[in-house]
């Protein structure tokens, strides 16, 4: 028997953990999902360990999977491209990029203080 060894009880999942896209400028981008089996139990304590990962070149943008609803896992009676993917993506990108370069404020530039001081 291990130190401290006690029987629990609870749940276990997978699920994606981390996302990973390569845009390689000139080559082919490729997505990488890495995933985690996720342990919640029954005392509240939840753990995550990896599980593996799954790796795609976005080589054919017409390819369709159908949308789920994360809530539930069903599906919502669409589909979409790996190239709509693509374009979402790129468009978050340009979007955030936008809003991060309109939050920073140039710094005037520095004055010729030397008159205000009696200097010359």
């Amino acid at each position: 028997m291990d130190y401290k060894q006690s029987t629990v009880t609870g749940d276990s999942w997978q699920r994606c953990l981390h996302i990973e896209i390569n845009n390689p400028s000139g080559g082919t981008p490729v997505i990488r999902f890495d995933e985690e089996r996720r342990v919640l139990l029954s005392d509240g304590t939840s753990m995550g360990f990896p599980e593996g990962a799954i790796q795609k070149e976005f080589t054919d943008p017409a390819v369709a999977f159908p949308l789920l609803d994360p809530s539930t896992g069903n599906p919502v009676g669409a589909t979409i491209s790996h190239g709509e993917v693509y374009a979402v993506l790129w468009s978050l990108y340009m979007a955030l990029a936008a809003e991060r370069d309109a939050a920073i404020v140039e710094e005037p530039p520095l004055g010729d203080f030397r008159d205000r001081f009696g200097e010359d």
